[in-house]
């Protein structure tokens, strides 16, 4: 890949790694807002709302944080040189990129997988 294509992928990284970190840090204020409240006492359904919305908070910041990790990797692999080249040899498609720039796998051997993994 030449160097004008991997400098546009570097800045989707960093664009896509900054917005994440952003909602990491709203993510953050948000649960401290949950734990710490307003000292108010709901209803129990106020409650299990509250409860329910923790939960996900919770699940959404581990997901945003392993793409995180994938991002951080993926700009690695643009120093090394190794950015879009599959594990099995071939290169990953720039469409593939686009929409996943951090993807580590073409789409056969990503399709391969996800049948064994079921």
């Amino acid at each position: 890949m030449d160097k004008k294509k991997l400098k546009m992928f570097q800045k989707l990284l960093l664009k896509e790694r900054s917005k994440i970190l952003e909602a990491l840090n709203y993510d953050k204020a948000q649960f401290d807002d949950f734990i710490h409240g307003d000292g108010e006492i709901g209803d129990v359904v106020d409650k299990a709302f509250n409860q329910y919305e923790k939960i996900m908070a919770i699940e959404m910041t581990e997901k945003e944080k392993e793409i995180l990790r994938e991002i951080n990797n993926a700009l690695v692999r643009i120093k090394n040189g190794t950015y879009g080249k599959c594990r099995c040899g071939k290169k990953i498609t720039q469409a593939r990129l686009k929409a996943i720039p951090w993807a580590t796998q073409c789409i056969k051997c990503k399709n391969n997988n996800s049948r064994v993994a079921s």
